[in-house]
């Protein structure tokens, strides 16, 4: 935030990198912000042609174990390196040995709910169901595009409205894999539902096949998750708590939480193929931070270019 209101003051463009709104084959790079602070709205989307799939779209190679390499250095140079900089502040602790231990865990529990748990098919089999894909318990999206002062009480407020709603459906909550060996809100959900008296129609699931379960569900509920725009590709129902620069006409549910779950309305779906047109031509880089660097480079620049910025010295120009 510091950055972007300096460069506005000298009236200096500000990108920002992020990961990619349209995963996993892409990265963002967007003009005045991302997320709750990107520039996108209605305007200007119905003029673009419908895309439901980019064709020129390369797939990225799995890439877990160079993230986890990553990861692992960025903390341990950072924890060294602290006594040199002792204000700054982390959204994570800096302990290399507890987000290893973090690591090791959620790689254990992975296995253990493969083990324990249905998986999506089997999930979807079981009657119809909304879908509550929860986000990083320390995501800034919470902190600062949201009216929830953590995760926990998201759940909660879902809970709630789902047991004023009378449904006879079932709330499934996904936990996000990136947090799986940090937290577990599987007592925290039990608890609630069992005092809202909704225990069986609850249930709570790591790691299943999300496509399979965005296909099927009623409806998706979420803070400000990107798993909304799957969402729409998917043609699910979608309802945007938080705040977020595609809870807009044509793609999320305009109402409120409680009437949702009686009467969720899927996206337009010539909007939503507009929308992802637009996304495709404003800041979707066909690419990754951790693999292909190549391609990464080469579809960087030529978005530079388009935007008349230019490609920095020494890299080569496709």
């Amino acid at each position: 935030h510091v950055a972007k209101r300096a460069c506005q003051h000298k009236n200096i463009k500000y990108f920002a990198f992020e990961e990619g709104y349209l995963r996993p084959n892409y990265i963002t790079f967007e003009a005045g912000g991302v997320n709750g602070h990107s520039p996108i709205t209605h305007a200007g989307i119905e003029a673009y042609k419908p895309i439901h799939k980019d064709v020129n779209e390369k797939p990225i190679e799995s890439n877990f174990f160079r993230r986890m390499a990553y990861a692992a250095s960025y903390y341990n140079v950072s924890f060294f390196k602290k006594l040199k900089f002792p204000k700054y502040k982390h959204h994570r602790s800096f302990s290399p040995a507890y987000e290893a231990f973090c690591w090791w865990r959620g790689f254990f529990r992975k296995g253990l709910y493969r083990t324990l748990q249905d998986n999506a098919k089997q999930v979807c089999a079981q009657g119809e169901f909304f879908l509550v894909p929860l986000q990083v318990h320390n995501d800034a999206q919470i902190e600062f595009h949201s009216q929830y002062e953590s995760m926990q009480d998201f759940i909660v407020d879902v809970l709630t409205s789902f047991s004023k709603s009378g449904t006879n459906k079932k709330l499934v909550f996904k936990h996000h894999p990136m947090d799986r060996g940090h937290v577990n809100y599987a007592k925290l959900i039990k608890q609630q539902a069992t005092r809202l008296n909704i225990k069986n129609q609850v249930s709570y699931i790591h790691d299943q096949h999300l496509p399979t379960l965005l296909k099927s569900c009623e409806g998706v509920v979420t803070i400000n998750s990107t798993t909304a725009l799957q969402a729409f590709y998917h043609k699910a129902p979608v309802l945007v708590v938080g705040y977020a620069f595609f809870d807009m006409q044509g793609l999320t549910y305009q109402g409120g939480l409680l009437s949702f779950w009686k009467d969720p309305v899927q996206p337009n779906i010539e909007f939503t193929d507009r929308f992802r047109a637009y996304l495709l031509d404003h800041g979707q880089i066909n690419g990754s931070f951790y693999t292909a660097s190549e391609l990464t480079l080469a579809n960087l620049i030529v978005y530079m270019k388009k935007l008349g910025i230019f490609a920095p010295k020494g890299i080569a120009r496709p």
